[in-house]
């Protein structure tokens, strides 16, 4: 194994570091820390680690300091007592350096059983610069080495932003010339169909939809039912038909039991409750609680539980008739990816959103849009009550295209397009 590392460590450097978009995010560096990177798969991971790198040899760091290893690579077949061979190899490669002074880049490193020792006595007995990625790390939110936790800290990376997307193609979001907003609107409706994963941002649209189940089959397989073991694939496949069609409303096990028994899966709900926990924790869903100022009470309460992406949404729309649904999902993701602080309200009336940002209590109703009577007078009866509930001075309607602002029953409502939201909005502008 020791000479699979050193083929390895020789290989990598000399294809040399990918060039690297930057994104409205970065790796720290130096911190003293265990650096945990988490998230989805493809969702840029490996990427923002190739720019810490290249931050650290820019600050004079040498390239003999910087250790990386990808374990998604089918060479490295190893256990964790193996892992000490990491350190023998580059040493046996660079004799003369000083290991405190080394920088460790493990991607994938959750794939190895049992890593987590390795990497607190890496930490404590060599160098405390050691970065890790991974796409299932997030249980350790749930089940963290006390001795880890206190050596680390757990940054979570999401498909591209809007903010970000519009970066990667090169559009001003700030520019307000006609040509400009036209341009605006074309790419959102771009980002709308084809989502935030950075790779599939050039793939031929036709193909898009091929590549993306394919990505989606990737993260099943190898993060949840090869790890987990799980047998029964088509059981696992119809639960997230299941969740992905009704993403906007609360998930009632009970209700999905019933029609998993009804397919005839063989499945208690307590399996439901477990896989569905797990896709949160593979960052394949994430889940929005019901805001209740008791804790426990929030935690236990009703959830809504939306794909990491919106994109994701079409796998399981082969009309492309709900665009409600989807923009809904795209809104409560580009808050998510600012803040955790973000609650869906039900207390006899609905809003689809309420969170605390900057010290203020935000309430936000979302509709693709407001065509007629009706639906004006149910989307803002109900964020109306939700504001004079909690105290709130102005409430949001995010809609595909209308901009409106106004008073009601003195409550400032600001009805928004969502480009203009996704700009306007204070949590975008922090």
């Amino acid at each position: 194994m020791k000479d699979i590392f050193k083929e390895l460590f020789s290989e990598f450097w000399s294809f040399g570091l990918p060039e690297v978009k930057k994104r409205n995010f970065f790796l720290p560096l130096n911190t003293g820390k265990i650096t945990v990177l988490t998230g989805v798969r493809r969702c840029g991971k490996s990427f923002l680690m190739y720019e810490g790198m290249k931050n650290l040899i820019k600050s004079g760091v040498d390239k003999k300091n910087i250790i990386y290893l990808s374990f998604d690579d089918e060479r490295i077949d190893c256990r964790v007592e193996d892992l000490d061979l990491i350190l023998d190899a580059h040493l046996e490669l660079h004799p003369n350096i000083k290991v405190s002074e080394l920088n460790f880049f493990f991607d994938g490193l959750n794939r190895i059983s049992g890593w987590e020792s390795f990497i607190i006595r890496l930490h404590d007995q060599v160098t405390q610069n050691i970065y890790i990625s991974g796409c299932n790390i997030q249980h350790l939110k749930h089940n963290l080495n006390p001795y880890l936790e206190n050596r680390s800290i757990i940054l979570e990376l999401f498909p591209l932003s809007w903010n970000e997307f519009c970066e990667f193609h090169n559009i001003s979001i700030i520019e307000k010339s006609t040509i400009n907003l036209a341009r605006v609107e074309r790419h959102f409706d771009l980002f709308f169909k084809q989502g935030g994963f950075p790779e599939l941002l050039t793939s031929n649209s036709r193909f898009h939809r091929s590549k993306l189940l394919t990505m989606i089959n990737n993260i099943l397989f190898t993060d949840l039912i090869e790890a987990y073991d799980i047998k029964n694939t088509s059981f696992l496949k119809f639960l997230i038909n299941k969740i992905f069609q009704n993403n906007t409303t609360t998930i009632s096990i009970h209700k999905i039991f019933q029609d998993i028994k009804s397919q005839g899966f063989k499945c208690s709900k307590n399996s439901i409750y477990e896989l569905m926990e797990q896709f949160n924790f593979i960052y394949l869903t994430n889940s929005c609680l019901k805001y209740d100022p008791s804790f426990v009470k929030s935690e236990q309460s009703s959830k809504k539980t939306y794909p990491i992406d919106h994109s994701l949404l079409d796998l399981y729309d082969y009309n492309n008739i709900n665009k409600e649904q989807k923009l809904e999902c795209l809104v409560y993701l580009e808050l998510r990816k600012r803040t955790d602080l973000i609650w869906h309200f039900n207390n006899g009336f609905k809003t689809d959103f309420i969170g605390k940002w900057q010290g203020k209590w935000n309430a936000i109703q979302v509709c693709w849009a407001l065509n007629d009577q009706e639906t004006i007078k149910h989307e803002l009866k109900s964020l109306i009550k939700t504001c004079q509930k909690l105290n709130i001075n102005t409430g949001w309607v995010v809609t595909r295209s209308t901009n409106e602002e106004f008073m009601m029953e003195d409550i400032e409502i600001k009805i928004m397009g969502i480009t203009t939201f996704l700009e306007k909005h204070p949590l975008f502008s922090i």
